[in-house]
């Protein structure tokens, strides 16, 4: 039972990773767009730094956060995964069956340590189109 759970446990932070490497090759890196200092409900076009309004096409909106307790260390492997849990658990509130069929995916952008040392606990959870497309709606409020 523990060697299966471990494998299923591999298999999926393998298929999250084949997800990120996917979007990093159609969009680039998300973090050359959006900061970890992105707040929930803004919308970026690629290679712009300056939110844009949700209601214009653009390639990322931060649908959700996670924010990590003050006595948290720096988010290893494991930290990590938690983070990524709750995006795709909220990912999947805000989009529904368009996320398990493919149509989105989601890049969490963590804190630099410098940062994390600082007090930055948050983790802003940025939605893509899998294909690389311009989203033409904002999904924040629709769970």
């Amino acid at each position: 039972m523990l060697i299966i759970l471990g494998l299923m446990g591999l298999a999926v932070a393998g298929m999250v990773a084949l997800g990120a490497l996917y979007v990093f090759a159609v969009l680039g890196p998300v973090e050359d767009t959006v900061s970890n200092d992105a707040q929930l409900g803004e919308c970026y076009v690629r290679g712009q730094s300056t939110p844009v309004s949700c209601a214009e096409p653009h390639h990322f909106e931060v649908f959700a956060e996670v924010r990590f307790l003050p006595e948290a260390t720096f988010p290893g492997r494991l930290d990590r995964f938690v983070g990524i849990a709750f995006c795709e658990e909220e990912l999947v509130a805000v989009t529904g069956d368009s996320y398990v069929l493919g149509a989105y995916d989601y890049v969490a952008v963590y804190p630099s340590e410098a940062d994390w040392e600082a007090g930055n606990r948050r983790v802003p959870c940025v939605l893509v189109d899998s294909e690389g497309r311009l989203l033409s709606r904002t999904f924040v409020g629709q769970n």
